[in-house]
């Protein structure tokens, strides 16, 4: 049970920065973009119908708690398989799934679900975004184009992917991390924890411990992917991470902006005090149409939509749609 193995072949050397903190090791790794054959090679791995222009796919985050025998890893390859329409109804949590008149009578064998999914699973199925030029389109008469044959869309052509980092058990997935990128990180022989629990929860992450006056000690960023939507806006996804002396905070930002129709954000933020042995998590979806923030006067001009800071501005005049919160024990 792991994540899905890294397909590039030949390897890249892949350094790996560690810092350590109150029993645990952080590895980050940053490298440039893939390259057009290494585009092709993990097109066979992730199950979408297309891939961003822009993926950092050697990037990660490992932060490890040996003791516990945690591991929660920050991984491209994971956040853009989240663009499946397949994988998202697997994954969804099922306080999340509406219910249906069959749901009463489905096989018990299919609702069963392996540990990975059960560890992993999203709060989201993200609504399809259209852009402005849709309804054009549709009203297009193909009856007369000869072998026309209508596409089916397997996955969200804006890459919005619900997620929020792969929680797993570390002894389950050294030797993968070791056969792909060369690091080793050897579990404890005797852990003092045998299984990962996750729920919900109403404990919310004490914001007032993330201030100056609780200072960063390291900090880290890795981006994951970034597309132009083909001069239909722009999308992409990262991970920033802080260390303080007593807790560590990360956010996983998904970033959407299809121009003149709308603009979303899907984040992850999650929580940890070195004294606990549980991470409070947070997932929120913020969204507004072009219309709702030209009503709250939003800066809506080019000089918005060229700030690779343009997610941090808009954020809060987007509408909070989804905000849960869950707790992973470890």
């Amino acid at each position: 049970m792991s994540s899905a193995s890294f397909p590039i072949a030949p390897k890249q050397t892949v350094e790996f920065n560690k810092v350590e903190s109150e029993g645990w090791e952080f590895y980050v790794s940053n490298k440039p973009m893939f390259n057009t054959k290494e585009l092709d090679q993990i097109a066979d791995v992730i199950p979408t119908q297309a891939l961003p222009d822009i993926v950092f796919g050697y990037n990660r985050i490992y932060m490890v708690n040996k003791k516990r025998n945690f591991l929660y890893e920050f991984s491209p390859i994971d956040a853009l398989t989240l663009c499946s329409y397949a994988v998202q109804t697997k994954r969804l949590h099922p306080d999340q799934v509406e219910e249906t008149k069959d749901e009463a009578s489905m096989d018990e064998e299919t609702k069963e679900v392996d540990q990975f999914t059960a560890l992993n699973r999203i709060d989201l199925k993200p609504k399809n975004v259209e852009v402005s030029m849709a309804d054009k389109w549709k009203d297009k008469d193909t009856s007369k184009i000869e072998d026309f044959k209508e596409l089916e869309i397997i996955s969200d052509w804006t890459y919005s992917t619900p997620y929020k980092g792969t929680v797993l058990p570390l002894s389950e997935n050294v030797e993968r991390i070791k056969q792909d990128f060369d690091l080793e990180i050897e579990p404890q022989e005797e852990p003092e924890n045998s299984e990962i629990t996750i729920e919900r929860t109403e404990d919310e992450i004490p914001i007032h411990r993330l201030t100056p006056e609780n200072p960063i000690l390291h900090y880290m960023e890795i981006e994951m992917f970034e597309d132009e939507l083909e001069d239909c806006g722009h999308t992409m996804s990262k991970v920033r991470f802080r260390i303080m002396k007593d807790c560590f905070y990360a956010l996983v930002r998904y970033y959407l902006r299809v121009d003149g129709v709308i603009v979303r954000i899907l984040d992850t933020r999650i929580f940890h005090d070195f004294e606990t042995n549980h991470i409070i998590r947070e997932f929120w979806h913020k969204e507004a149409t072009y219309d709702e923030l030209r009503a709250k006067h939003f800066d809506l001009s080019s000089e918005w939509g060229l700030d690779p800071n343009q997610s941090d501005r808009v954020f809060n005049s987007l509408e909070l749609k989804f905000r849960i919160r869950d707790k992973i024990s470890f």
